[in-house]
């Protein structure tokens, strides 16, 4: 399986998890120069509208460390940056924002939501 195929795959397993966690899919793959998101989903939390952008990491074990370690600081920028651009497109200013991390492990067919992964650069 090449890269986009494995990529796409792992997008499809985060989508689904968030679908059943009660989360519409708003986007996959949101592309800009210098960034994209691979989920962006929107639903309640706490009674209150939230704005999910979730980076999907999937591997096929945690041989060499979690897959959440590869969501370096410079990519959780790239990541705000892109966030930034779809909240400004899309005019959703007066929402909650949450940037999510999800796991996947393919080797023990395992699936770990991040929730809160990191926080906003202000």
């Amino acid at each position: 399986m090449n890269n986009r195929a494995y990529g796409k795959k792992g997008e499809a397993l985060a989508a689904k998890l968030l679908q059943e966690k009660g989360f519409e899919i708003l986007e996959k793959n949101y592309q800009i120069r210098g960034g994209e998101i691979d989920v962006i989903a929107k639903g309640l939390c706490d009674d209150e509208e939230i704005l999910i952008f979730c980076e999907v990491k999937m591997r096929q074990n945690q041989e060499y460390g979690r897959a959440c370690q590869a969501v370096t600081k410079s990519k959780q920028r790239k990541i705000m940056t892109t966030a930034l651009n779809y909240i400004q497109k899309y005019r959703l200013d007066n929402i909650q924002l949450r940037f999510d991390i999800v796991e996947i492990y393919t080797k023990d067919k395992t699936i770990v939501h991040i929730e809160n992964a990191f926080q906003w650069d202000s």
